[in-house]
Order: C-alpha cells, then sequence, then structure tokens
C-alpha cells in the first residue's frame, strides 16, 4: 500500500459572504455614537465616528472582490445594493438628525446649503467673517431652519446694507422693530396678544430648533422668505453694528397656504416713521 501525501490548498476566503456580514456591521456601530453625540452634542463626539465607514469601505471592498471573483456572488450584489442604501441613509442622517452646530468645517456649510437652499446665499454675505453657522431639518418632514452668525468690526453692518442684499438675493424686507419689543411679544402672556399676534407668534415660535439670540438694544429686521405658510425669517443687527444674525425659517406643515401678513401693532414699534415699507 502507497502512502501518497496530499498536498492541499489553502481554502480562499468567502469575501462576497464576508462583504454582506459587514453591510451589516457598519450601520449597527452607528448606533452607540447616534445615542452620544445626541446626549453630548459636541464635535468632539463626532470622532465616534470613525468605525462605522471604516467597516463601510471594508464591506464594499469584500463585496466586490466577491462579485468579480464569484466568491458567494448573490451574498455579495446584495451586499453592493445595501451599501447603496446606507448612503442615502447617512445623507438623510447628516442632513436631519444630526444636532444643530455639531458639523464642523466644512460640513456645516454642506447641510446649511442643503438644508436651507433659499438662504445659502448668506453664505458669501461677508464670509470671511462668519462666526457660527447652524441648520436643521425639524423632525425631517416639518421644514427646516438655519442660523448664521456674522461678527466684525463695529458699524461693519449696516440696516440698510443688509435690506439691499437680502432683497438682491430674493427676501422681501417688510419692518424692523426693537428687539426690547420683539423679546417682549415672545414673552407676553397669551391673553395680552390679538389674534393676528398670536399667530405670529405661533409662525415664529412653533417649531423653534434654533434658539434666536438678541441683546434689547439691537434691531430686529423681518423678512418675507416665499414660505407658503407665511411664516418669515428674521435678521438681527446690534446696536453697534458688528453682529449679524440671520435666521431663516421655512416651516412646512399640511395646512392651507397662508399670505404673508404682519401684526398691525409692529409698525407702532417701528423706529423709524420715515422709514418706507415695502409691502404692498
Amino acid at each position: 500500500m502507497n502512502n501518497q501525501t496530499e498536498t492541499t490548498k489553502p481554502k480562499k476566503a468567502n469575501t462576497g459572504k464576508i462583504g454582506f456580514i459587514l453591510t451589516f456591521a457598519a450601520p449597527l456601530s452607528m448606533v452607540v455614537p447616534l445615542i452620544i453625540i445626541f446626549l453630548i452634542p459636541s464635535p468632539v463626539a463626532l470622532l465616534l465616528f470613525i468605525a462605522p465607514p471604516v467597516l463601510f469601505l471594508l464591506s464594499v471592498v469584500y463585496c466586490t472582490h466577491g462579485l468579480f471573483k464569484k466568491r458567494s456572488p448573490k451574498l455579495a450584489t446584495t451586499g453592493l445594493i445595501i451599501n447603496a442604501l446606507i448612503i442615502v441613509i447617512l445623507f438623510l442622517l447628516l442632513i436631519g438628525l444630526t444636532p444643530p452646530g455639531t458639523m464642523p468645517y466644512p460640513l456645516n456649510l454642506y447641510k446649511f446649503k442643503r438644508t436651507c437652499p433659499k438662504a445659502a446665499f448668506w453664505l458669501d454675505f461677508n464670509k470671511e467673517h462668519i462666526e457660527r453657522i447652524q441648520s436643521q431639518y425639524a423632525f425631517l418632514i416639518l421644514g427646516s431652519a438655519g442660523t448664521i452668525h456674522f461678527t466684525s468690526s463695529p458699524n461693519a453692518y449696516t440696516t440698510q446694507q443688509v435690506i439691499q442684499y437680502a432683497e438682491a438675493n430674493g427676501w422681501k424686507y417688510h419692518i424692523s422693530i426693537p428687539a426690547s419689543k420683539f423679546q417682549d411679544f415672545l414673552n407676553a402672556n397669551e391673553d395680552d396678544l390679538s389674534i393676528e399676534e398670536f399667530f405670529f407668534r405661533y409662525k415664529i415660535t412653533s417649531i423653534r430648533p434654533l434658539t434666536i439670540l438678541m441683546e434689547p438694544n439691537d434691531s430686529v429686521l423681518i423678512f418675507e422668505t416665499e414660505n407658503y405658510l407665511g411664516h418669515p425669517s428674521l435678521a438681527v443687527l446690534s446696536e453697534k453694528g458688528d453682529e449679524l444674525r440671520v435666521y431663516y425659517n421655512n416651516q412646512a406643515r399640511p395646512d392651507p397656504a397662508e399670505d404673508f401678513s404682519l401684526p398691525q401693532s409692529f409698525y407702532e414699534f417701528n423706529e423709524n416713521n420715515n422709514e418706507v415699507d415695502h409691502e404692498d
């Protein structure tokens, strides 16, 4: 009896199956980072998202290899399709679920452009002095909101300059009132508001993921930005003209469309009675 030593080739890795498994590992590894970033809304928390893209890349590489080398090609193809869907989901997460202010540069620019396209022109206004950019889809289906904060030297920004730039890009200016009066309006008891004041305040405060910051001596400029519900957007100009905060408000609900209108009492707040109103 002859003893023959059989040499066996090492078994090749089933890359298609490995890539398919990694397809599910990548999104599952995002659960903990998402929970943490909601509890601790800080750019530092974004470092926790290193693992998911690494697993995602490995999944694509293994699935592609398995497809071309015919190692579980069906699983490899399914994995690539799932990875394509993951890209779409990640895009929605980036735009809609990351808290305002957590995206580092330049992702914050990208998010603002996607979230607030009708306010993206403000990114080109004195862009070297942009202090902070925030944006948010309000629960994904209820519209969007965004703010850009500019800081510069005293008298860098004027009311007329802001109005001209906004109107040149499609916003319609209506009126300017003292911030102190606007704060009183926001903080007033419901019983002290007229019907039109009540509904106008509701348009500003009903869905507000971004806090409106202002000092009593600031000026609040109110703009119409073609929101079909008639919701206003604001520009808050500091007394010294060294700060400008633009608040874009584009709420959306399954309510009927409304014309833009301001409470009559707002005209009594107008600091300059000689100012020509742009409202028709």
